[in-house]
């Protein structure tokens, strides 16, 4: 989700209380776990790609790969008669 952060009014010394500065220090606490948490997300998603595998040592020496034969494909029959 990108959605812009909040931002929070500056708050004058005077104003503050014991209860503000302790929500303040959970918001900031709240923020640096968030990021710690999207970072640890980041890293999970690139090790999750597909590894890049290189041809072997005899697709490099120019030897001709045996092609399997295409084999027909068959209409399914259905279970029910169709009336």
């Amino acid at each position: 989700m990108n959605t812009p952060k909040p931002k929070l009014p500056k708050i004058v010394e005077s104003e503050r209380t014991p209860l503000v500065d302790v929500l303040l220090e959970l918001l900031a606490w709240q923020s640096q776990r968030i990021d710690e948490l999207e970072q640890k997300i980041l890293k999970l998603k690139n090790e999750t790609l597909k590894p890049i595998i290189s041809a072997t040592q005899m697709d490099k020496q120019g030897e001709v790969k045996k092609e399997l034969p295409e084999k027909e494909i068959k209409p399914k029959k259905s279970a029910k008669p169709s009336c």
